[in-house]
């Protein structure tokens, strides 16, 4: 049985409650280049990701490695809102490991992406009672 994404990169046992379809805004992006252990240069995009819930709220920042064809639409304005993305892990479809996962938004087609490897910077919860 295929993992999800949030499993394969162990995101469930930082925050237990987090579905992919709980992700309200994107607060921040930050793209740029790195290196590899190999002195590789690669593209690095770095999200940051909010949500809340009738719990509380999560926060979380994503590291995406060796970012490929990068499409962004709509971004720009105060609230940066999307319902989700998907991450596709494309790997059993013999893709390459540049495009190792496939990142899309659920519904509007305005985040897209592939990147070999995905590493969880940051994940916390905020929890608060009403």
């Amino acid at each position: 049985m295929t993992k999800t994404w949030y499993e394969e990169i162990e995101l469930a046992k930082l925050l237990p409650k987090f579905k992919p379809p709980t992700i309200l805004r994107i607060e921040s992006f930050q793209y740029y280049e790195a290196y590899t252990a190999a002195c590789e240069k690669i593209s690095v995009l770095a999200m940051s990701f909010c949500s809340e819930e009738a719990e509380g709220q999560f926060e979380m920042i994503l590291k995406f490695n060796n970012v490929s064809s990068l499409k962004l639409s709509g971004f720009g304005s105060a609230f940066n809102q999307i319902s989700g993305f998907n991450i596709r892990n494309l790997k059993e479809a013999g893709f390459e490991k540049e495009r190792r996962y496939l990142i899309e938004d659920y519904e509007d087609d305005l985040l897209s992406f592939y990147c070999e490897s995905i590493v969880i910077t940051s994940a916390k919860t905020n929890l608060y009672k009403s």
